[in-house]
């Protein structure tokens, strides 16, 4: 089967419209997760849905990068995630998220 067909599996054409020729992956599995999902919607946004909302998406996961790396500047080995919600929140502390703390005490 050719790549030119839309396989939305395994080659999906917004991955394989890139002038280049090559897929998004062959760049993306050599680097980090937020850095992947950044090129990721920066690489299809023209592509696939709205163009703002995937720039806007990928610099969320630009955002969440350099938040990691300065934790790990300051000294900070883990990344604050609740435990019971698994959200993401700079002030989590002992695993628990201040919301699912509070609803806790409540």
């Amino acid at each position: 089967m050719s790549i030119k067909n839309n396989d939305r599996v395994n080659h999906p054409r917004h991955y394989t419209n890139h002038p280049s020729g090559i897929e998004c992956i062959q760049v993306i599995e050599h680097i980090n997760f937020c850095l992947s999902n950044a090129v990721k919607y920066i690489w299809r946004c023209d592509d696939k849905g709205d163009a703002l909302e995937n720039l806007r998406k990928a610099c969320w996961y630009i955002e969440r990068e350099i938040e990691r790396r300065q934790r790990l500047e300051d000294g900070q080995k883990t990344a604050p995630y609740c435990e019971l919600c698994g959200k993401w929140d700079s002030s989590t502390d002992k695993g628990v998220c201040p919301a699912c703390q509070g609803a806790i005490n409540a």
